[in-house]
C-alpha cells in the first residue's frame, strides 16, 4: 500500500513528491472527512449533486495541472537547457 501511494504521489524518478498529487489526494480526504462529519454530527442530508461537483472541480484542477506540467518534468539523461 505505502509502493502504491509512492508511485501515485511522486514524479517519474520515484523520489520528488509531485506538490499537484500531494494537494490533490489532501483535498479529497478533506472532502470526505467534512461531508462524514456534516452527516454525523450536524444531521445533515447527504447531497450527492454537491459532493459530485466538488469532487469534480478538484479531478478537473488536478488534470489541469498535469497537463500543464508535462513540458517541465525531467525524463532522465541530461537536462536540456
Amino acid at each position: 500500500m505505502v509502493q502504491i501511494l509512492k508511485n501515485i504521489l511522486t514524479e517519474r524518478d520515484n523520489e520528488t513528491f509531485e506538490l499537484i498529487s500531494v494537494l490533490t489526494l489532501l483535498a479529497m480526504v478533506g472532502m470526505v472527512g467534512f461531508a462524514g462529519y456534516d452527516l454525523i454530527h450536524n444531521n445533515a442530508r447527504f447531497d450527492p449533486e454537491k459532493y459530485g461537483i466538488g469532487v469534480a472541480t478538484i479531478l478537473g484542477g488536478s488534470g489541469l495541472g498535469r497537463f500543464l506540467k508535462k513540458d517541465t518534468e525531467h525524463m532522465g539523461g541530461t537536462p536540456s537547457p
